[in-house]
């Protein structure tokens, strides 16, 4: 979570529905509810709560709605639904959703019915339905703890500042070993050897 805004959600990961009301129309949104009072800190290899907790604030938890908007309950029932999320740890936008870092967040699905006024705007019907998904909890950070975080980082992202530094690296070496194979060779210096190396840099 930090100025780069990551995406949160992996690849792959959706939503199925198949009871919706088929003329009924709904919002779907994926909200960022704490699920935990306490600050969380990083130390002897483990996360661990720190500090008093925190007495229950009225404030609204962090909320994505789906960019679809409006639908009716047969379009949602027909295809999987997946949301791209990005974060940051400055204030929510409409494309952005702002979290703490340091604290710790747990995912809830929120389905409302909407109902269509004579103006043409919508309006909510009845109470949400929330589906909480504790397997979900996280820690919201601006940087990575935990070096094993970081190693699979480094492993899986391409422009990671480790393999940034492994290319620039095979780079140089590539472009070394051409300027070796670009050097003259005189008769003297032909051996068998010398005919049969090969130029060709595979990395």
């Amino acid at each position: 979570m930090s100025e780069k805004h990551w995406p949160t959600t992996p690849s792959g990961s959706s939503f199925v529905f198949s009871n919706l009301e088929p003329n009924s129309e709904y919002t779907m949104s994926v909200q960022f509810r704490k699920a935990s009072g306490y600050q969380w800190q990083y130390s002897d290899n483990e996360w661990r709560p720190v500090g008093s907790k925190e007495s229950p604030v009225n404030e609204k938890d962090p909320e994505f709605q789906h960019p679809d908007g409006t639908r009716f309950g047969a379009r949602w029932n027909q295809n999987d639904t997946s949301f791209t999320i990005r974060l940051t740890n400055k204030s929510s936008t409409a494309e952005l959703v702002g979290l703490t870092s340091l604290c710790k967040y747990m995912i809830v699905l929120v389905i409302r019915q909407m109902i269509r006024q004579p103006d043409g705007q919508y309006a909510e019907h009845g109470d949400p339905l929330e589906f909480a998904f504790p397997e979900t909890e996280f820690i919201a950070v601006s940087r990575y703890y935990d070096p094993r975080v970081s190693d699979i980082k480094s492993a899986t992202n391409k422009f990671s500042s480790r393999n940034a530094k492994r290319k620039r690296s095979l780079e140089e070496q590539e472009r070394s070993a051409k300027r070796k194979c670009s050097q003259p060779v005189t008769s003297s210096e032909v051996s068998p050897q010398h005919v049969q190396y090969s130029c060709d840099w595979n990395y």
